[in-house]
């Protein structure tokens, strides 16, 4: 049976999306950008950590 996901496929549409995003950004803007997506990820990333604990306990 044939995979028909494509990861690299996927990963580059997303950075096409990202880079038409940015367009036109400042730099302050652009590393704001970033700031902003950095937190937010880490905060998902503390979400599933303590969805995983609380399993772990139950």
């Amino acid at each position: 049976m044939k995979n028909r996901f494509d990861c690299v496929a996927m990963k580059h549409r997303s950075a096409e999306k990202i880079q038409q995003k940015l367009m036109g950004f400042s730099l302050e803007e652009e590393l704001e950008f970033w700031e902003k997506r950095s937190v937010e990820l880490k905060n998902r990333k503390e979400k599933i950590k303590e969805k995983k604990i609380r399993e772990v306990k139950v």
